[in-house]
Protein backbone atom coordinates (compact mmCIF):
# COMPACT_ATOMS: atom_id res chain seq x y z
CA UNK A 1 0.00 0.00 0.00
CA UNK A 2 0.78 3.66 -0.50
CA UNK A 3 1.54 5.55 2.79
CA UNK A 4 1.33 9.45 2.86
CA UNK A 5 2.22 11.31 5.32
CA UNK A 6 -0.20 13.80 6.81
CA UNK A 7 0.37 17.21 7.73
CA UNK A 8 -1.19 18.73 10.13
CA UNK A 9 -1.44 22.53 10.57
CA UNK A 10 -0.21 23.87 14.16
CA UNK A 11 -1.60 26.98 15.60
CA UNK A 12 1.45 28.99 16.80
CA UNK A 13 1.17 32.44 18.99
CA UNK A 14 3.38 35.31 19.07
CA UNK A 15 3.03 37.31 21.30
CA UNK A 16 5.46 40.88 20.75
CA UNK A 17 6.77 43.19 23.35
CA UNK A 18 8.05 46.45 22.40
CA UNK A 19 10.85 47.22 25.05
CA UNK A 20 11.22 50.80 23.74
CA UNK A 21 8.36 52.12 24.68
CA UNK A 22 7.62 53.12 28.40
CA UNK A 23 3.58 52.68 28.90
CA UNK A 24 0.60 50.25 27.96
CA UNK A 25 -1.09 52.31 25.73
CA UNK A 26 2.19 53.28 23.34
CA UNK A 27 3.21 49.39 23.46
CA UNK A 28 -0.57 49.01 22.15
CA UNK A 29 -0.12 51.68 19.66
CA UNK A 30 3.12 50.19 18.07
CA UNK A 31 1.63 46.65 17.83
CA UNK A 32 -1.80 48.24 16.08
CA UNK A 33 0.77 49.65 13.73
CA UNK A 34 2.39 46.22 13.07
CA UNK A 35 -1.29 44.31 12.63
CA UNK A 36 -2.23 47.22 9.79
CA UNK A 37 1.14 46.78 8.29
CA UNK A 38 1.15 42.90 8.41
CA UNK A 39 -2.88 42.14 7.42
CA UNK A 40 -1.98 44.77 4.71
CA UNK A 41 1.26 42.31 3.35
CA UNK A 42 -0.94 39.41 3.56
CA UNK A 43 -3.70 41.03 1.46
CA UNK A 44 -1.11 42.37 -1.54
CA UNK A 45 0.45 38.87 -1.72
CA UNK A 46 -3.39 37.26 -1.74
CA UNK A 47 -3.93 40.23 -4.55
CA UNK A 48 -6.32 42.12 -2.49
CA UNK A 49 -5.66 45.51 -0.25
CA UNK A 50 -6.62 45.60 2.96
CA UNK A 51 -10.11 47.24 2.41
CA UNK A 52 -11.01 44.76 0.39
CA UNK A 53 -12.94 42.45 2.34
CA UNK A 54 -14.55 39.92 -0.16
CA UNK A 55 -16.66 37.14 2.45
CA UNK A 56 -16.85 33.85 1.18
CA UNK A 57 -20.67 32.49 0.85
CA UNK A 58 -21.28 29.05 3.22
CA UNK A 59 -24.12 27.16 2.41
CA UNK A 60 -25.01 24.81 5.34
CA UNK A 61 -27.37 21.65 5.11
CA UNK A 62 -28.61 20.76 8.49
CA UNK A 63 -30.04 17.36 7.54
CA UNK A 64 -26.98 15.59 5.94
CA UNK A 65 -25.74 12.78 6.68
CA UNK A 66 -26.08 12.64 10.95
CA UNK A 67 -27.68 16.23 11.15
CA UNK A 68 -24.27 17.22 12.35
CA UNK A 69 -23.63 19.52 9.97
CA UNK A 70 -24.01 23.00 12.21
CA UNK A 71 -22.40 21.82 15.52
CA UNK A 72 -19.59 20.52 12.72
CA UNK A 73 -18.70 24.40 11.55
CA UNK A 74 -19.50 25.71 14.66
CA UNK A 75 -16.86 23.41 16.36
CA UNK A 76 -14.41 22.83 13.56
CA UNK A 77 -14.64 25.65 10.77
CA UNK A 78 -15.95 29.11 12.40
CA UNK A 79 -12.62 29.12 14.62
CA UNK A 80 -10.34 29.04 12.17
CA UNK A 81 -12.43 31.54 9.73
CA UNK A 82 -12.44 33.89 12.89
CA UNK A 83 -8.92 33.19 13.45
CA UNK A 84 -8.33 34.08 9.61
CA UNK A 85 -10.68 37.47 10.54
CA UNK A 86 -12.42 35.58 6.99
CA UNK A 87 -15.63 37.59 6.96
CA UNK A 88 -18.21 34.98 5.70
CA UNK A 89 -21.88 34.68 5.14
CA UNK A 90 -23.91 31.55 6.17
CA UNK A 91 -27.38 30.54 4.82
CA UNK A 92 -29.04 27.34 6.09
CA UNK A 93 -30.79 25.49 3.37
CA UNK A 94 -34.59 25.40 3.75
CA UNK A 95 -35.53 22.23 1.18
CA UNK A 96 -34.34 20.44 -1.53
CA UNK A 97 -32.97 22.62 -4.60
CA UNK A 98 -32.37 25.87 -2.48
CA UNK A 99 -29.03 25.88 -2.94
CA UNK A 100 -29.31 25.58 -6.65
CA UNK A 101 -32.20 28.54 -6.39
CA UNK A 102 -30.02 30.21 -4.50
CA UNK A 103 -26.55 30.37 -6.12
CA UNK A 104 -28.51 30.82 -9.59
CA UNK A 105 -30.02 34.06 -8.56
CA UNK A 106 -27.27 35.45 -5.98
CA UNK A 107 -25.28 38.26 -6.82
CA UNK A 108 -21.67 36.63 -6.27
CA UNK A 109 -19.16 40.08 -6.80
CA UNK A 110 -18.84 40.25 -3.43
CA UNK A 111 -17.73 36.68 -2.27
CA UNK A 112 -14.52 35.35 -3.40
CA UNK A 113 -15.57 31.38 -2.48
CA UNK A 114 -18.86 29.16 -1.36
CA UNK A 115 -18.26 26.22 0.85
CA UNK A 116 -20.66 23.59 0.91
CA UNK A 117 -21.41 22.16 4.82
CA UNK A 118 -23.12 18.91 3.98
CA UNK A 119 -22.66 16.26 2.01
CA UNK A 120 -22.60 15.69 -2.11
CA UNK A 121 -25.95 16.91 -2.72
CA UNK A 122 -25.24 20.27 -1.70
CA UNK A 123 -21.91 20.49 -3.89
CA UNK A 124 -24.21 18.96 -6.43
CA UNK A 125 -26.74 21.82 -6.21
CA UNK A 126 -24.02 24.38 -6.00
CA UNK A 127 -22.15 23.62 -9.12
CA UNK A 128 -25.59 23.56 -10.75
CA UNK A 129 -26.95 26.69 -9.54
CA UNK A 130 -23.49 28.12 -10.73
CA UNK A 131 -23.90 26.62 -14.34
CA UNK A 132 -27.56 27.87 -14.34
CA UNK A 133 -26.54 31.32 -14.09
CA UNK A 134 -26.47 34.26 -17.12
CA UNK A 135 -22.93 34.55 -16.34
CA UNK A 136 -21.47 30.87 -16.09
CA UNK A 137 -18.32 31.23 -17.63
CA UNK A 138 -17.34 34.52 -15.32
CA UNK A 139 -18.81 32.76 -11.96
CA UNK A 140 -16.98 29.09 -12.78
CA UNK A 141 -13.84 31.32 -11.60
CA UNK A 142 -15.30 31.44 -8.35
CA UNK A 143 -13.48 29.33 -5.48
CA UNK A 144 -15.24 25.95 -4.15
CA UNK A 145 -14.93 24.09 -0.59
CA UNK A 146 -16.67 21.26 0.69
CA UNK A 147 -17.08 20.46 4.61
CA UNK A 148 -17.85 17.13 4.25
CA UNK A 149 -21.03 16.44 6.70
CA UNK A 150 -22.61 13.96 4.70
CA UNK A 151 -23.00 10.09 5.29
CA UNK A 152 -20.49 9.06 2.58
CA UNK A 153 -19.29 11.75 1.09
CA UNK A 154 -17.78 10.40 -1.72
CA UNK A 155 -17.00 13.54 -3.72
CA UNK A 156 -15.26 15.00 -1.13
CA UNK A 157 -13.06 11.83 -0.88
CA UNK A 158 -12.18 11.99 -4.92
CA UNK A 159 -11.43 15.19 -4.71
CA UNK A 160 -9.23 14.93 -1.27
CA UNK A 161 -7.89 11.82 -3.26
CA UNK A 162 -7.33 14.03 -6.73
CA UNK A 163 -5.37 16.78 -4.71
CA UNK A 164 -2.83 14.27 -2.80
Amino acid sequence: KHLRNIIRRERTVLKLRFRSFDTFSDNMREAERWYHTVRAFKGRSLGYNDTDERRILVLLNPKSGSGKAREIFNRQVVPVLNEAEQPYDLHVTKHANYAREFVRVKVLDNYSGIVAVGGDGLFFEILNGLLMRADWLESRNILLGIVPCGSGNGLARSIAHVCG
